[in-house]
């Protein structure tokens, strides 16, 4: 459906206020050109890694004349050794130095917009009772911690697993990464090592703190809507209560947006989901949205397949073709540093050591690729089509077709990555939007469905959560992840 299409249905759609960002008419911070030159600065930088950028040197250095090389090494092939000795030396010594100083100045210029944004709206979080959604996220955290302990105490890097290790080691010189999954992804080490987190317990507890923010930040979001369409209705109506209201906030928070960060201490995804929270949560200028898409495609390329249907659904008009500017800027120069070639791009990402890729993986495991779908949400799924079905019988299009689409759009991602169960829930933004609204909603629906919706979250709370990785078939006989639910699974085995 086109966005001129889905335009007709805002103003009759109920539910549209639970979608669309409030706009702020306040003044941007900075001119333009210092917001782009930045945006292109910063975007440079992520796709320069270091072995690109010394290849590069001894390249030009090998155009010199070979005397000049001769003069200074008595060596066999004097021109090409010396190139790469010197290329080391001036990527290591300047152009390393360059790339932090550089990168820092221009995240500075683009954290500074957002920064503003939270200052100037810090009454939003005095009318939110922020203390008590402190609180609450702090006692979520806890329990979470309880089915499913960050990590284990068993790891390399105390609690960090899988490539959370790698991104700690990141950390210590983020901007010497060669090419490869990770060189793209500076923001959160960046962040790391700005304040001396670089380190794998500091940054463990660093990821540790970003989880519970995320956590604070998802209960800001879902209470800000509902508070929202309050003020909109003009209604002092009943809403559910805080039993049941936080049970649904810790059910759904086992999904694998959240719990990605128990099973996998480190990764750098909850930064991205922060992020976007926040830019929910605030009346924001086109500037600070911008702002905030560019720093969520810093942290992570895969926040690309989160963002585009809610800049497509959720930002003003005028916004949209500002922020597909900005994906092409990135897109463009991450092709532009492999010659263009949009295959060399995708090859770390999609081609295995063994030369298969991930969609032939994907096609080989197609049992397991629905299987990590479900468990991106478990029995969330069933709640998710229950208000799906009632907001098509009641033609609340527009809030139909937004929210499917910010869920499903990570299909499009699977065939390019195998694990399927995080990827999934890239659409996350979505699925709280669909729990917003049946909260706020709740005492409307019949008794019996009210019942047996309450009863599907407490079933979704017991089930283990499993993150399916397509080339690990054996993570459903062997639970590595300590706590609660290793118990669970332990017991079913046992039964069985």
């Amino acid at each position: 459906m086109k966005i001129r299409q889905l335009e007709q249905f805002k103003a009759s759609d109920k539910y549209s206020n639970f979608i669309l960002f409030n706009n702020s008419t306040s003044k941007k911070l900075i001119p333009w050109t210092i917001f782009w030159s930045s945006v292109i600065v910063i975007f440079g930088v992520v796709h320069l890694p270091k072995d690109k950028l010394q290849n590069f040197i001894a390249q030009l250095l090998q155009t010199l004349p070979a005397k000049f090389f001769e003069a200074l090494f008595n060596k066999d092939d004097p021109q090409h050794i010396a190139a790469q000795y010197m290329a080391g030396g001036i990527v290591n010594k300047l152009l390393i130095p360059l790339k932090e100083f550089l990168f820092y100045a221009a995240l500075l210029v683009i954290f500074s917009i957002v920064i503003k944004s939270i200052w100037r709206e810090r009454h939003f979080w005095n009318q939110l009772k922020a203390h008590r959604i402190a609180l609450s996220a702090l006692s979520i955290f806890l329990i979470l911690s309880v089915l499913i302990f960050p990590g284990g105490l068993h790891s390399e890097g105390l609690g960090l697993v899988g490539m959370g290790t790698d991104y700690a080691r990141m950390s210590g010189n983020p901007f010497a990464e060669n090419t490869g999954w990770y060189y793209r992804r500076l923001l959160k080490p960046a962040i790391a090592h700005f304040l001396y987190l670089d380190e794998p317990i500091r940054y463990y507890l660093l990821s540790l703190f970003g989880t519970y923010l995320l956590i604070f930040m998802m209960l800001a979001f879902i209470e800000a809507k509902i508070k929202h369409s309050q003020e909109i209705q003009n209604t002092t109506k009943k809403t559910l209560e805080f039993n049941s209201r936080y049970l649904y906030y810790l059910s759904i928070a086992t999904s694998s947006y959240l719990i990605t960060d128990f099973l996998w201490p480190g990764y750098a995804d909850h930064l991205s989901f922060i992020l976007i929270f926040l830019m929910a949560c605030l009346p924001m200028n086109s500037q600070e949205r911008l702002a905030i898409v560019a720093l969520c495609m810093v942290n992570h390329e895969g926040s690309a397949f989160s963002l585009i249907p809610i800049i497509l659904f959720c930002f003003p008009k005028q916004d949209i073709k500002r922020t597909f500017l900005l994906f092409t800027l990135y897109f463009g120069l991450w092709f532009a540093s492999y010659g263009l070639s949009i295959g060399g791009a995708l090859a770390p990402n999609i081609v295995r050591q063994d030369d298969s890729t991930s969609l032939q993986l994907l096609i080989e495991h197609f049992d397991y690729a629905i299987a990590g779908v479900f468990f991106a949400y478990k029995l969330f799924w069933i709640i998710f089509l229950y208000m799906a079905f009632r907001l098509w019988f009641h033609k609340h299009i527009f809030s139909l077709v937004a929210t499917t689409s910010m869920v499903l759009f990570p299909i499009f991602i699977l065939p390019i990555g195998w694990d399927t169960t995080r990827l999934m829930g890239l659409g996350c933004f979505g699925m709280l939007i669909v729990l917003a609204i049946l909260i706020d909603e709740h005492h409307q629906l019949p008794k019996r469905v009210q019942g047996l919706l309450l009863i599907i979250a407490t079933l979704n709370l017991v089930i283990p959560s499993f993150s399916v990785v397509l080339e690990r078939q054996e993570s459903f006989s062997n639970y590595p992840y300590p706590g609660l639910y290793k118990l669970i699974v332990w017991s079913l085995n046992s039964f069985n």
